[in-house]
C-alpha cells in the first residue's frame, strides 16, 4: 500500500478541509465559540493520509445523512 488512494474506502466519508470563510460561517451557524469547540480530529488519522492537514483546521465529512466536522489536533 504504497499509494495514499489505496488507504481509502469506497463507503468512507471524502474529508474536505474548510477555507476559513467556511469555518466562520460554521462557527455563526451554530454558535460557537470558537472551532474547538467541535469534535476533534487528529492530524495523523488515517483518514485524513494526503491532506497535510494542520492544528486549529476543520475538515467536513458528507454522508448521505448529512454533514458532520471535525477540527484537526495534534
Amino acid at each position: 500500500m504504497s499509494e495514499s488512494s489505496d488507504l481509502h474506502h469506497v463507503l468512507s466519508p471524502k474529508p474536505t478541509v474548510l477555507t476559513q470563510s467556511q469555518i466562520d460561517k460554521l462557527i455563526s451557524e451554530y454558535g460557537l465559540d470558537n472551532v474547538y469547540n467541535l469534535p476533534k480530529v487528529k492530524n495523523t488519522d488515517t483518514g485524513l493520509v494526503g491532506l497535510s492537514v494542520k492544528p486549529g483546521e476543520v475538515i467536513k465529512y458528507s454522508r448521505t445523512s448529512g454533514d458532520y466536522y471535525r477540527v484537526v489536533v495534534d
